[in-house]
């Protein structure tokens, strides 16, 4: 931005691809300066890069858009999130980065998981093969794209359960365990309570959910299958603020 400053360009010809050049970045740091610049706006920018928002976006116009379905990274790597032959791409990627085609009779896509590790920064290939786990998470803490659309997302749908069991209009589960006055330690065995937990509850329920997919795409047209469901699980702990 200093640099930008110095030159005081007339007009910023933004030939960048895939994050930072299409994704608005670049553009909202040019706003910022009052530079005039070629290439969409932030919000078209931005849009067009998340293949979900995208979609939203182009269903509400009547553009007609493939089907497809967003699976966390990890359960790609437990086995095909679909029946093959189907297409794995980042939700926010440009061009054709990390893009791998399942053809039928393929194993698993661990090709393009560990791909995806590795332009996140969770893991790292040696030139021998050998794969290091960089970080104990699939979080992607180098994309702040991804978590904040990923908080946005969790976030809405947490507040609208709430909402809407506050307004008599539904009974959705919205259960939580509070405690306090408890140690630093014992805050920690709980937090290690909830993981055992979720990992135990998760395969189950995933499971179900893929069946249901399934069976609904099968036998249901697009058109009647307008749902959709988030199950998730979620511990805080801090210290107290009146000790």
């Amino acid at each position: 931005m200093k640099e930008l400053q110095r030159l005081k360009p007339d007009v910023a010809f933004n030939a960048l691809h895939g994050k930072w050049g299409e994704d608005g970045c670049c553009a909202a740091i040019l706003e910022t300066l009052q530079i005039p610049y070629t290439h969409s706006g932030v919000l078209a920018s931005s849009l067009a890069m998340h293949k979900e928002k995208s979609k939203v976006v182009f269903r509400a116009a009547g553009v007609p858009v493939a089907e497809s379905m967003l699976v966390p990274l990890e359960d790609v790597a437990a086995g095909h999130p679909m029946k093959p032959p189907y297409v794995v791409k980042p939700v926010a990627e440009g061009s054709s980065v990390g893009v791998h085609i399942i053809l039928e009779g393929s194993n698993a896509p661990a090709r393009a998981v560990l791909d995806e590790l590795k332009r996140l920064g969770v893991a790292e290939e040696a030139e021998d093969g050998r794969v290091s786990l960089l970080a104990g998470s699939f979080a992607p803490r180098q994309g702040f794209e991804e978590m904040s659309w990923l908080f946005a997302d969790h976030a809405h749908d947490h507040l609208a359960a709430a909402a809407r069991n506050l307004q008599g209009d539904a009974n959705l589960l919205e259960q939580s365990v509070h405690v306090d006055e408890i140690t630093e330690a014992s805050a920690a065995e709980l937090q290690k309570a909830a993981v055992a937990a979720w990992k135990q509850l998760r395969p189950g329920y995933l499971a179900l959910a893929q069946r249901r997919f399934d069976g609904d795409a099968a036998s249901h047209p697009p058109a009647e299958r307008n749902h959709r469901a988030r199950f998730g699980v979620y511990v805080y702990i801090e210290r107290d603020k009146e000790s």
